[in-house]
């Protein structure tokens, strides 16, 4: 994997939200990794980058090991030039379930898998986490 370049230390954004109680342990992992220079054996790791001018933010987007994935989307503050912080983990997926979690009280969402067979249907389940489902009363 190639090691991402920063221009500053302070345009990176880190998990720091401890709304949930995974949120420490995820902020753990993530520097866990950084110290290991992005580079760990067996992850993937997709990072973004957004904002435009000198209000230029990157952050970890994706984790990906061989039976889990961490989605980083999820809203933990604002940040100059009227950007949200989106590096807290949004989404946790295992094999056969996924917590979604939101940043506007609406969540969070629990997907179990139910069916008989894993291996063909995977891929099915975690398309879930990707759209949202309509809140309760929501038109």
């Amino acid at each position: 994997m190639k090691t991402p370049v920063f221009k500053h230390a302070t345009d990176f954004l880190y998990p720091t939200s401890t709304r949930y109680p995974f949120d420490v342990i995820i902020s753990k992992i993530v520097k866990a990794i950084e110290a290991r220079n992005w580079n760990v054996d067996g992850l993937e790791l997709k990072f973004d980058t957004y904002g435009k001018g000198e209000a230029k933010y990157q952050m970890v987007r994706d984790i990906n090991g061989t039976d889990f994935k961490l989605h980083f989307s999820r809203k933990q503050g604002n940040l100059e030039g009227g950007w949200n912080n989106i590096a807290a983990a949004s989404t946790i997926s295992i094999p056969k379930e996924i917590l979604t979690v939101y940043c506007d009280e609406s969540g969070p969402s629990y997907y179990l898998y139910v069916g008989k067979d894993w291996e063909a249907d995977k891929g099915q389940l975690k398309r879930l986490a990707v759209f949202r489902p309509p809140r309760v009363g929501a038109q």
